[in-house]
């Protein structure tokens, strides 16, 4: 019988670069790139319920969600309000998000928050 406890609280992998796991997307997130021109694939393991925002700070990074949801848990920690938070901030160039759902709490206004310009590419389906 499965656990009901969900992954990232009982501290097994949650995402994966090649064949290393990480416990936390955000030490995912933060992993240097292999190159200034190539970045990591990120593959998300199971279903996530972020309780904190999470940055993508290295360029060329893509964030294969593998068919499964990030979902921002009802209140962002050190945060009264979610309306004016993102729970994805984008800082990098070239960042892709694919293969999956993300879903954001009532009241918040968005999930992702781009802080890089020029937007070449954005595509969302609702």
């Amino acid at each position: 019988m499965a656990s009901q406890t969900p992954r990232h609280l009982r501290h097994e992998a949650v995402a994966s670069i090649g064949s290393k796991l990480y416990n936390d997307l955000q030490q995912a997130l933060d992993e240097p790139a292999p190159s200034p021109t190539e970045g990591n694939v990120i593959v998300i393991l199971s279903d996530l319920r972020l309780r904190e925002r999470v940055r993508f700070n290295v360029s060329h990074t893509v964030l294969d969600l593998d068919g499964h949801t990030i979902t921002l848990a009802s209140q962002l920690e050190g945060s009264v309000d979610t309306s004016n938070r993102a729970f994805l901030d984008i800082q990098a160039p070239d960042v892709k998000i694919r293969n999956g759902n993300i879903i954001c709490a009532s009241g918040a206004p968005y999930a992702v928050r781009i802080r890089t310009a020029p937007i070449q590419v954005l595509t969302s389906t609702a």
